[in-house]
C-alpha cells in the first residue's frame, strides 16, 4: 500500500509542479518551477523503472515517431541554426518529459479509479486559484502581475489553470446523466461549463460546447435528446444574450470578421503559412523539425523572440496559436503522424459505455489544437496522457499487488 501511495502522491507533485504549484505570491521563479518538475518527473520515472517488469499493450511506435522527431529536430538545430546539442536539449527537457510522461503511467499501474479521483481534484483546485485570482485582481495571490492584460472580451483574462481538465470533468459527468440520469451531475456540469466560460477562450468555448452536445445527442434516448436541445435553444437565445462577457465576445469576433475581410490578414492564417512553408529553413526540416528554440538564452534562441514576441515589436507568430502547425515546425512529419496516429488509435480502441466520454475528448484536443496550443504546451499535454492512460490502462492488466513472492490479482 505504500508504494501504491508513493506513485500517486509523486504523481500528483509532477502535475502541480507543471503548473508552479500555482505560484503563491509569485516566489517560484519559471526555472525554479521547471527544477521543481524536473525532479518530481524523474523520481515518478524512477518509480517505473522498477516496474518494469510489468507487460503494458500501448502503441509504443506511434511513441517511437514522436521522439524520433524530437531526437532528429535537435540536430536540425545545430547543423542549420547553430544551436548546440546542450542548448536543444536544455529546451526540450519538458515537452520530452511531458510526452513520456503517458509511457511512464502505462507502467506505473495507478488504479484508473485514483486517477479520476485526481481529475476531480485538479478541477477543484483550479475553480479554487481561479476565483480567488479574481477578487484579489490586481493584488496577485497566485502567479506574478502581468505588464497588461486582456480586457476585451468583457472581464479581464485570468485564464483558468487546468482548463483541459475542466473540459474533461465536463464530459465526464455528461456521459454519467445520458447513462443514468443523476440529477447530481448537472451540479458539475453546470460549474465545469461556467469556469469554461470564464476563461473566455472563444474556441475552447465553441468545441467544447460542440462535442459535448454531440455526446448527448448520439447516446442520450430521445426524451434527454428532447430535453437537451430545449436547453440548448434556451440557453443561446434568452441566457447568454443577457450575460456581458459573451457579448464582448461576439462584438470581438465580429470586429476580427470585418477587420480579416477588410484590412488585416487572419493572424492564424499567418501562422499556418509561416510554420508549414515560409518559415521552413532548409528542405530536410519538414521531415525531421526544425528544433525547440532556446528563447532568450542562444543565438538562434535570441533572434526567434525577437522576430516573432509581441512585446518586442515582433509579428505576433506563435507555434501555441496553432498547435498542429507548430508541433509540425517543431520536430516535422514522421512526430506529427506519430502523434495524429497515437490520438485516433485511441478514439477507434473499443470502449464500454462509461468511457465513451473519453473519445469526445480526444475528438476536442483534435480539432482545438488546429488553434490551440495542448500539443505544444508541456503542462497541457500532461492531461492528453491521462486520458490515453485512462483508455489503456483498463485494457491491459488488472490491478496487482506485488510481494516478495508472488502477485495477487485484486
Amino acid at each position: 500500500m505504500f508504494h501504491i501511495s508513493l506513485r500517486l502522491i509523486v504523481y500528483y507533485l509532477v502535475i502541480f509542479s507543471s503548473v508552479s504549484f500555482f505560484n503563491p505570491l509569485g516566489v517560484i521563479s519559471p526555472e525554479m518551477s521547471k527544477l521543481l518538475f524536473y525532479i518530481f518527473f524523474i523520481f515518478l520515472s524512477f518509480l517505473a523503472i522498477k516496474r518494469r517488469h510489468v507487460k503494458t499493450d500501448y502503441p509504443k511506435l506511434e511513441i517511437c515517431m514522436i521522439f524520433f522527431g524530437l531526437f532528429t529536430s535537435m540536430f536540425v538545430a545545430l547543423i542549420f541554426h547553430g544551436q548546440s546539442l546542450k542548448d536543444s536539449a536544455i529546451a526540450m527537457i519538458p515537452n520530452f518529459f511531458a510526452y513520456a510522461f503517458f509511457p511512464v503511467l502505462m507502467q506505473l499501474q495507478i488504479p484508473v479509479e485514483k486517477i479520476l479521483q485526481s481529475v476531480k481534484v485538479f478541477v477543484i483546485s483550479g475553480m479554487i486559484v481561479y476565483i480567488a485570482k479574481y477578487v484579489t485582481f490586481p493584488n496577485m495571490i497566485f502567479g506574478v502581475l502581468k505588464d497588461e492584460y486582456d480586457m476585451s472580451r468583457g472581464i479581464v483574462r485570468l485564464g483558468v489553470p487546468f482548463l483541459f481538465f475542466f473540459v474533461l470533468l465536463m464530459f465526464r459527468y455528461i456521459n454519467q446523466w445520458v447513462l443514468i440520469g443523476k440529477r447530481k451531475c448537472f451540479i458539475w456540469i453546470f460549474l465545469t461549463a461556467a469556469f469554461i466560460l470564464l476563461n473566455v477562450t472563444r474556441q475552447h468555448i465553441v468545441f467544447s460546447s460542440i462535442f459535448a452536445l454531440l455526446l448527448v445527442l448520439q447516446n442520450a434516448s430521445m426524451q434527454k435528446k428532447i430535453f437537451t436541445i430545449g436547453a440548448c435553444l434556451i440557453v443561446v437565445f434568452v441566457i447568454l444574450p443577457q450575460i456581458p462577457l459573451v457579448n464582448a465576445m461576439v462584438k470581438l469576433s465580429n470586429d476580427q470578421v470585418y477587420s480579416n475581410a477588410h484590412e488585416d490578414e487572419d493572424i492564424r492564417v499567418k501562422d499556418y503559412k509561416y510554420f508549414i512553408i515560409e518559415g521552413q529553413s532548409n528542405r530536410i526540416s519538414p521531415l525531421f523539425g526544425n528544433g525547440l528554440p532556446r528563447l532568450g538564452k542562444t543565438k538562434w534562441g535570441i533572434e526567434e523572440e525577437k522576430k516573432h514576441s509581441r512585446l518586442n515589436g515582433g509579428d505576433g507568430i506563435y507555434q501555441a496559436d496553432v498547435g498542429w502547425a507548430g508541433f509540425f515546425w517543431y520536430y516535422g512529419i514522421v512526430a506529427l503522424l506519430g502523434l495524429l496516429f497515437l490520438l485516433i488509435k485511441a478514439i477507434k480502441k473499443k470502449k464500454n459505455k462509461n468511457e465513451i466520454y473519453l473519445n469526445y475528448w480526444l475528438l476536442f484536443i483534435l480539432f482545438i489544437s488546429m488553434a490551440s496550443g495542448p500539443l505544444i504546451y508541456y503542462d497541457q499535454f500532461l492531461c492528453i496522457s491521462i486520458v490515453l492512460y485512462l483508455i489503456y490502462a483498463k485494457r491491459n492488466f488488472a490491478f496487482i499487488r506485488y510481494n516478495k513472492t508472488k502477485s495477487t490479482v485484486i
